[in-house]
C-alpha cells in the first residue's frame, strides 16, 4: 500500500466511492494488510499501520486513542478491520505493530480536488472561492509533520501500540478560506453553497499527546503551512 497515494485521497472522493464500490477498500485495507503481516510473520519485519479517522462522531473533544471507534462509512470500517487484523497478528504471532491513526492530511503535492489546493487555486486564478460548506471543522495535518512522526515510530521500536498523529487544532472550512485572506494581504470572495454532507460529522479535533511524550511533536502550524503553499 502506498502511503502517498493513500494520503492523496479526498475526503469528500474517498467517502462517495466506498459507497459506490465497498469491496475495493476491503480487498485493499483488510486483505492488503493481511498479506503484509504474512510477510511481517515470516521475515520477523514490523509493521507500521497507516489507519485513517476511525472514531466517527465524536463524544468528546479533543478525541484521544480511548474514544469509542464507531467507523461511519466504509472507507474508515475498512481501515478499522486493517487495525484489528494488526492486532490479531501482534497478539498470536508476536508480530510487532505500531498503528497511526493521522488527522486530516495536506501539503505539498496534493491533488487540486483536495479542499486546501481547490481553495488556493480559486483565489490565486482571481476567481471567487466556491465551496460546499463552510462550516466542518477539521485537525489540518501538514504532510512533512506527519512524515516525520513516522520517522520517529521506526526509531523508536518499544512504541508498538496505536496513536493518534495529528495537529490538535481544528478550523472550518471559513477559516481556513480567512486565513489564506490573512496570509495573503488580499481580501477573499467567497460562496458556501449549504451543500451539507449526509452524516457529516461537526469537528474532529484529535490528541496526539501519546506519541508526543518525549518523542515528536508537529512543527509546522496552519499558518506556515498555508503561506508555503500561497508562496
Amino acid at each position: 500500500m502506498d502511503l502517498i497515494a493513500d494520503w492523496m485521497r479526498s475526503e469528500h472522493d474517498e467517502n462517495d466511492l466506498a459507497w459506490r464500490d465497498m469491496a475495493v477498500f476491503y480487498r485493499t485495507n483488510a486483505l492488503g494488510t493481511l498479506n503484509a503481516l504474512e510477510f511481517c510473520r515470516k521475515s520477523g519485519a514490523r509493521m507500521i499501520y497507516l489507519s485513517a479517522y476511525v472514531y466517527g462522531f465524536p463524544q468528546y473533544l479533543p478525541i484521544d486513542e480511548n474514544h469509542p471507534v464507531q467507523p461511519n462509512n466504509p472507507y474508515a470500517h475498512s481501515k478499522w478491520c486493517g487495525e484489528e487484523i494488526c492486532r490479531f497478528y501482534s497478539r498470536y504471532y508476536r508480530v510487532r505493530t505500531s498503528i497511526l491513526r493521522p488527522s486530516n492530511l495536506y501539503g505539498p503535492g496534493q491533488a487540486e480536488h483536495f479542499l486546501i489546493p481547490t481553495i488556493i487555486d480559486q483565489f490565486k486564478n482571481g476567481q471567487e472561492v466556491v465551496v460546499r460548506d463552510g462550516t466542518p471543522k477539521r485537525d489540518f495535518f501538514h504532510i512533512r509533520d506527519f512524515m516525520e512522526a513516522c520517522g520517529v515510530i521506526l526509531l523508536h521500536p518499544e512504541l508498538d501500540q496505536t496513536y493518534n498523529v495529528a495537529a490538535g487544532v481544528s478550523v472550518s472550512v471559513a477559516e481556513i478560506i480567512g486565513l489564506i485572506s490573512e496570509i495573503s494581504g488580499k481580501s477573499v470572495r467567497w460562496q458556501d453553497l449549504g451543500q451539507v454532507r449526509p452524516n457529516e460529522i461537526p469537528d474532529t479535533r484529535m490528541s496526539s499527546l501519546l506519541v508526543q511524550q518525549g518523542f515528536w511533536k508537529p512543527h509546522i502550524s496552519l499558518e506556515d503551512g498555508l503561506r508555503g503553499l500561497l508562496d
